[in-house]
């Protein structure tokens, strides 16, 4: 058992945190792109403790910066997005993407000083269905080009979902391949719309599975061994990359995918990959 100092540790997420940091030196998703198309309106986010502001300019460019005006603290995911920027609504202070102030239409033209006013701000980048963003210190990496980010749209699911809990219960729910068996069996005679009844029916034993662990070069492969009640074996994998960032097979019915997630081959059920991503808000 974790002392709250410990615990602390390694949850706290906010600026200047040892977590915090160490989150913060990866690509982080936002949103999927599905929730964020091009004429949204600003989104108001909270990410590792930080109050922030999606954007797309009227160039559809995407911007990520403080939510909270600096002249007033105004709510700029109340603002309205023209002449190049994020204006806010109270004194009509207009910030770029990259939260450079560029026009204050209610101070004297002699008297402005836009370029002693910046707001924080973080690059963004939509890649793979998901917006993604680093806030971080330094020049950003790339993002890693894993398989089922850069497979076409139609081979690809992506999903958000909120959870009121820290980053690590998260995570370790998403990579425990023992609750499954408890967790996720169906009632008899109950199919998965998920997973077209397969899994939940193969995973139905009572007994924990066998566990083995890899270490891989983006991160750890978990390998779970089930006995199934029907007589045989089933093998669950998930891959953990990075710290936030897990995905697993997962069984769909739907036509079958070569390993390059490009063409189909037969009509059978058969699978595909699908990841789970979070960013923490604290």
């Amino acid at each position: 058992m974790l002392s709250q100092i410990q615990n602390d540790l390694v949850t706290r997420t906010g600026p200047g945190t040892p977590g915090g940091r160490l989150l913060r030196s990866y690509w982080q998703p936002l949103v999927t792109a599905e929730e964020f198309p091009i004429g949204s309106a600003p989104m108001p986010l909270k990410i590792m403790s930080e109050d922030l502001v999606l954007f797309r300019d009227d160039q559809n460019r995407l911007g990520l910066i403080g939510l909270h005006c600096p002249h007033r603290g105004t709510d700029l995911s109340y603002g309205r997005v023209e002449n190049g920027g994020l204006r806010c609504l109270y004194h009509g202070w207009l910030f770029d993407i990259n939260g450079k102030c560029i026009d204050q239409p209610a101070e004297p033209e002699d008297r402005k000083f836009c370029h002693k006013v910046r707001q924080v701000s973080y690059p963004v980048q939509e890649y793979g269905g998901c917006i993604w963003t680093y806030m971080g210190e330094g020049e950003a990496p790339l993002i890693p080009p894993f398989q089922f980010l850069t497979a076409p749209e139609p081979n690809r699911w992506v999903a958000r979902s909120v959870s009121r809990c820290n980053w690590l219960q998260s995570l370790e729910g998403s990579t425990d391949p023992a609750h499954t068996t408890y967790l996720h069996r169906l009632a008899p005679g109950t199919k998965s719309v998920r997973s077209a009844g397969n899994d939940a029916r193969m995973l139905r034993g009572t007994k924990p599975p066998k566990i083995d662990i890899e270490h891989v070069s983006y991160g750890t492969r978990i390998y779970a061994l089930h006995d199934s009640p029907m007589g045989g074996k089933y093998l669950r994998v998930n891959n953990y990359r990075i710290h936030v960032l897990q995905s697993r097979p997962h069984q769909l019915e739907m036509p079958a995918i070569r390993a390059d997630g490009t063409s189909p081959l037969t009509t059978a059920t058969t699978r595909t990959s699908s990841s789970f991503i979070g960013t923490p808000s604290h």
